[in-house]
């Protein structure tokens, strides 16, 4: 379907777009009207909205938008009254699109053709083989490893692996939702669905030609690829999926083996907000790697994963300390959070040391990702007396394993530390609610912003990859 007047614009110009009116679009003249427009970097498709002008005249809804975007290749996927309904067209789905144009190129290729182009190149990457055994006998596998409690718009291709957002199947059972895409895909193949029901929302995690000796083998070096991935989500979206099957394919027998995994899952809902290319940049950076960065982020996962609110502080210092353990701070001078030097009481200067607590606010005051005032929760007033509380949490976890605040024999309040923890007490409620807890979520983020820091400062930042598709509109 063809929508666009013109499909080579330069910035400034006019997106011109007509369909036809029809009684049940619901739209009237001078209606503001949302078009659904992707930007197509080399390796994600990034979508947006942006607002019309309609003007209905002779039977054609005529749509003009003022071209602001940037130099690149760009796809209409829908049409959308004010109040987002979808009045043409597919919302997400970038194989149905209305039209296509380029912005301030000069290619001869046509919009269409330029994005099939983009698709072919990140198949042929996505199908190249992936030699896990060097073994003469390693023979062809595909697996599939389904994932619930994750909520995706569109699919992604990191290189070697591919996250579909198959379907939301809260109506379907977890084998009906696998039969489903096995079809959908193409392999002919069928399980009983009698033998497993569950309800959950879903996408899938797919890694083609996996060269290896065993189907175990191959399963194996496809979860390892999918864990990092599903890791990487849970540092930008302080949420976690969980595996509940892999489907595993011996591609020369033709044939398919079903795994069902039944993990306790207690994360939160994930989110996709368009975050496709921190997770490729990193996933590539890190899949290869021994990078210290892949435990952190993996117990980060195992964090937000736990249920007890307690054990969940250890979790979280855990990976605090872990990163600033590294930083080699013992012999450095103390500085306050201004960046005054600590002196004892004959006036010399004190040294950070390995006490975990200093050595933890060095890497928090030195991020400068934070201002005071982010540690001001509840009767706390200065970014030490936060961390102390959280760290005194940490030990109640690590040497009782809760909260001991009822036994005053072990919840010593001559001691300030502990004092300061018990009268900023306020872990109750529902234990998988961290919202409820203010220190507890502001350590959250402050954990989450620390490992992102790390991967910047390692790896670099982010970059929108645009060189193919550069190539293609010149």
């Amino acid at each position: 379907m063809s929508v666009l007047k013109c499909k080579k614009l330069k910035q400034g110009e006019t997106i011109e777009i007509s369909i036809t009116m029809v009684p049940s679009l619901n739209i009237h003249d001078s209606d503001i009207i949302k078009v659904e427009v992707v930007k197509v970097h080399d390796w994600y498709d990034e979508d947006f909205d942006i607002d019309g002008a309609c003007n209905i005249n002779e039977g054609m809804v005529n749509i003009d938008c003022k071209c602001t975007l940037d130099k690149g290749l760009y796809l209409i996927l829908c049409l959308k009254n004010i109040e987002g309904a979808v009045i043409a067209g597919y919302t997400h789905d970038t194989t149905r699109i209305l039209d296509a144009f380029i912005v301030d190129g000069t290619s001869e290729m046509s919009p269409i053709e330029m994005y099939q182009s983009v698709v072919n190149n990140r198949n042929e990457l996505f199908c190249l083989p992936k030699y896990k055994s060097d073994n003469e006998g390693s023979i062809p596998f595909d697996v599939a490893i389904f994932i619930k409690n994750i909520n995706v718009d569109v699919q992604v291709n990191y290189g070697d692996i591919e996250l579909i957002p198959y379907k939301n199947y809260s109506l379907l059972s977890e084998v009906e939702y696998i039969n489903g895409f096995l079809l959908d895909v193409g392999y002919d193949l069928k399980f009983d669905v009698n033998k497993y029901c569950s309800n959950r929302p879903a996408a899938v995690f797919r890694i083609t030609n996996i060269y290896a000796t065993s189907d175990d083998e191959a399963v194996d070096y496809a979860i390892k690829r999918a864990g990092l991935v599903n890791n990487l989500f849970t540092l930008m979206m302080q949420g976690n999926g969980s595996f509940f099957a892999v489907v595993v394919f011996d591609k020369n027998k033709k044939a398919a083996q079903f795994r069902p995994i039944q993990p306790n899952y207690v994360g939160n809902l994930l989110k996709w907000i368009n975050q496709g290319h921190f997770i490729r940049t990193y996933y590539d950076a890190l899949k290869d790697s021994n990078s210290y960065l892949k435990l952190y982020i993996k117990l980060l996962t195992d964090a937000m994963n736990e249920e007890d609110k307690i054990i969940k502080y250890y979790r979280l210092w855990i990976v605090l300390e872990g990163i600033a353990s590294i930083k080699n701070y013992e012999k450095e001078e103390m500085k306050k959070w201004n960046g005054d030097v600590v002196k004892n009481k004959k006036g010399d200067t004190v040294y950070v040391g390995d006490k975990s607590l200093d050595i933890v606010f060095e890497l928090i005051r030195r991020s400068s990702l934070y201002s005071e005032d982010f540690f001001k929760v509840e009767s706390i007033t200065t970014p030490k007396e936060f961390l102390s509380v959280c760290y005194q949490r940490r030990c109640c976890a690590a040497h009782h394993g809760s909260c001991v605040c009822e036994d005053l024999q072990k919840c010593n309040l001559t001691k300030k530390e502990m004092k300061r923890c018990s009268e900023n007490m306020i872990v109750h409620g529902n234990p998988k609610d961290v919202f409820s807890d203010k220190i507890l979520w502001n350590l959250q983020l402050l954990t989450f912003s620390i490992v992102k820091n790390e991967m910047e400062q390692t790896y670099g930042k982010v970059i929108k990859e645009t060189d193919y598709i550069s190539r293609l509109i010149q």
